[in-house]
């Protein structure tokens, strides 16, 4: 845009010039004043700074609305309306704030002499002109050229945009002229007087984003260029890399380049395989006919070529830390949802496997009967954790329970279900029957949201309500899921539930299943083999950290403190629940850069290992998985103390404290044909003192062998498996 001129021909200056000199005006004021600070903002009248303007530019036409425009554009100066007043016989209704630390080239250590110093250098450099562009920042757009076509696609497209070079000084726009262009080898330049055309260039394939020079008689300016396009070069390879349909270079943006080649080969018949590889579709099942191994509960494609990607993940999946699969490469790279964290986990021809998936596991809460999917990301893969399709998953206000615990135990993933539901929303169940099993822990955990009443009265068939935003309620039967019609809420049978007799909203008025007991348990006679009946409650509760804690990235010093803070109040802890105390008591605190699992574990994992080494603090692999995440720490001299689950899942309380609550049932007398059955009732027992259902998922598994070591002639009950790492 060229320079408008006054009336007597001397041109205006441009904008950036106006601000530069009402800046020049403070920062004059601030030199000729001993007490200047960059901390004290300045104020003056707008026709002092307008007097002060047309001392500077003499042959330039001002006037009051040029000052006011140039300090709305000036970061440092703001304008407000004051009283009027009469300066030097003009009538003034503005006053102009400068604030000195946002004044070019200024520090916030500045005093007088620099002020001064700074006004002098900008004088100094004269009414000179300077580049400017018109934009910053190009994105190169198609432009379709009339007449010309090419033998693939058909009409000739071509990539272009435009910069304008202008005086961004003092002067015309005349006064800038250009001398020549810089720019990358994926872009070429035409250059028309002061108009620039910038242009793609067709050997490049893919997406760039690169820096163009503009150099001047007055100076360089410089613009960000963009150019995102790709045309699918001929190719016969097949499986095929994005990589090698791009063109290579420093600016290449691989991610975007990588999402155009990954749309552009779905929509011509391709599927993604790991590492940025695509495969013709003629190779895979037409059908592509899904078969469910029964074992692993995965689902894998009957062809072999095709990459297993998603899991209905399992107990055994979770204990293992192996996902059974097919059609990998060796190493697999799976991003988080975010694509913040990374996973590098092997594959061995049968299923992913090791460490890392185990971390993956334990950092994003990975449950059982949870779906894990994997899909294309940056040429490897994206896990998502996620609900498998199941009608429990229907999003409602509130949910209304008519059943018999029978029926919720039949129905699918009813129970990792209910908890999500009383996360956020209201729960009312009618059970037919005294005994509410897991219903017990639930009614400990969310006593505000679950509304239990029982009832010795048959309740009808099995179902469950879904009341809806719009007041409309669906009813769905258990445990199939299909929907009813006609069935109504037994609002007679649920009044008849006399609170004081019947209801459950708080865990004190559940029906007794113990007798008070002076110690942990009571312990049976020499030779019966019927546990005691549990006493939830009798075990000592567990305390939660909640203090601050040092930030990992601070002094390791204080790191180290903050754990051994933390292990005072909840040691002994696995490894797995002390990391995951310190990332929510570190992320408790605002304004603190939020620091990923991954980062968290590789600041962590050395300072642990050291303080062990050291003896600060004490390590050992109860589980026998090694890995150091998976062991046991606790301060040097620090007692086993059983204690209730807490906020605790089963994998995360230590075998020291399950030994202890194990060691005070008799040994078990080798009596034929009951060994079994003792067995399962003394496991259900340990499980329901730290306060588990019976039916915890893993629950037997985790107990049985611990039964086995305390009861078995062969290995006294004193023995541990435990090792010290060193």
């Amino acid at each position: 845009m060229r320079n408008a001129a006054g009336s007597d021909g001397a041109p205006r200056p441009a904008p950036d010039v106006l601000i530069r000199e009402v800046e020049v005006i403070f920062l004059e004021r601030l030199g000729r004043d001993p007490a200047a600070s960059a901390w004290l903002s300045v104020q003056c009248r707008e026709m002092d700074v307008l007097t002060a303007l047309k001392r500077r530019l003499p042959r330039v036409p001002l006037n009051v609305e040029d000052v006011l425009t140039a300090a709305q554009g000036s970061p440092a100066i703001t304008c407000r309306l004051a009283p009027a007043e009469v300066v030097d016989g003009q009538l003034s209704r503005h006053v102009l704030h400068c604030n000195p630390r946002k004044l070019p080239g200024v520090t916030s250590f500045a005093v007088q002499d620099d002020f001064a110093r700074l006004a002098r250098e900008f004088n100094a450099a004269g009414h000179q002109p300077a580049p400017g562009l018109s934009t910053n920042e190009v994105l190169l757009r198609a432009v379709q050229e009339v007449g010309k076509r090419s033998a693939n696609s058909g009409r000739l497209t071509r990539f272009e945009g435009t910069l304008t070079v202008r005086n961004a000084g003092y002067g015309s726009d005349d006064a800038i002229q250009v001398l020549r262009v810089l720019c990358p080898s994926w872009l070429s330049a035409t250059v028309e007087g002061r108009r620039i055309t910038l242009q793609a260039n067709p050997a490049f394939n893919g997406c760039y984003q690169g820096p163009v020079t503009v150099e001047t008689n007055a100076g360089a300016a410089t613009a960000f260029v963009t150019s995102r396009h790709w045309s699918c070069p001929p190719f016969t390879e097949d499986p095929v890399s994005w990589r090698t349909l791009s063109t290579r270079h420093a600016h290449l943006d691989e991610e975007i380049t990588a999402q155009l080649v990954e749309e552009h080969l779905l929509a011509a018949g391709y599927r993604a395989l790991a590492g940025g590889f695509f495969a013709k579709a003629s190779q895979a099942a037409p059908s592509r006919d899904v078969t469910t191994d029964a074992s692993s509960k995965s689902e894998t494609p009957s062809d072999p070529g095709v990459a297993t990607c998603t899991w209905i993940i399992t107990a055994l999946h979770l204990e293992e830390a192996r996902l059974p699969a097919e059609g990998h490469a060796q190493l697999v790279r799976l991003y988080s949802p975010d694509g913040m964290d990374r996973y590098d986990v092997p594959f061995d021809g049968e299923a992913l496997h090791g460490e890392a998936l185990a971390d993956l596991f334990l950092m994003w809460e990975v449950k059982a009967g949870r779906e894990l999917h994997l899909t294309p990301y940056r040429g490897h893969y994206q896990f998502e954790v996620r609900r498998p399709g199941t009608w429990l998953h229907m999003q409602a206000v509130e949910y209304r329970v008519v059943s018999t615990l029978q029926a919720l135990h039949r129905t699918p993933l009813f129970w990792d279900q209910v908890e999500d539901w009383l996360a956020t929303t209201p729960v009312t169940m009618l059970i037919q029957g005294s005994e509410v099993g897991l219903l017990r822990d639930l009614l400990q955990r969310f006593p505000e949201r679950l509304d239990l009443r029982t009832t010795t009265q048959p309740v009808g068939e099995d179902r469950i309500y879904f009341v809806m935003g719009d007041g409309s309620v669906k009813t769905r039967n258990l445990p199939e899921g299909q929907s009813l019609t006609g069935g109504q809420w037994p609002e007679e049978l649920w009044e008849q539930c006399a609170p004081d007799a019947h209801s459950h909203k708080a865990v004190s008025q559940l029906p007794p299943t113990t007798q008070p007991t002076d110690g942990l348990m009571t312990r049976p006679a020499r030779g019966d083999l019927t546990p005691p009946r549990a006493t939830v409650g009798a075990l000592d509760p567990y305390d939660m950290w909640s203090s601050a804690v040092a930030h990992p990235l601070q002094n390791p010093d204080k790191v180290l403190q903050s754990i051994k803070a933390i292990l005072q109040v909840e040691g002994p802890m696995v490894g797995h629940q002390l990391y995951a105390r310190y990332s929510q008591a570190a992320q408790a605190i605002k304004d603190r850069p939020a620091l990923s699992p991954m980062q968290l574990k590789k600041v962590l994992n050395p300072l642990l290992y050291t303080a062990a080494q050291r003896g600060e603090l004490m390590a050992e692999d109860e589980f026998g998985t090694g890995g150091q995440i998976g062991l046991v720490y606790r301060l040097p001299g620090q007692p086993t103390r059983p204690r209730l689950k807490g906020d605790r899942s089963l994998d995360r309380i230590p075998n020291s404290e399950l030994r202890a609550v194990v060691a005070s049932l008799p040994r078990n007398p080798k009596t034929p044909g009951q060994a079994k059955s003792s067995e399962l009732e003394q496991a259900v027992w340990v499980l329901e003192q730290f306060g588990f259902g019976r039916f915890i998922e893993g629950g037997l598994e985790r107990v049985r062998p611990l039964l086995r070591e305390r009861f078995s002639a062969s290995l006294p009950a004193e023995k541990s498996k435990r090792r010290r790492i060193s």
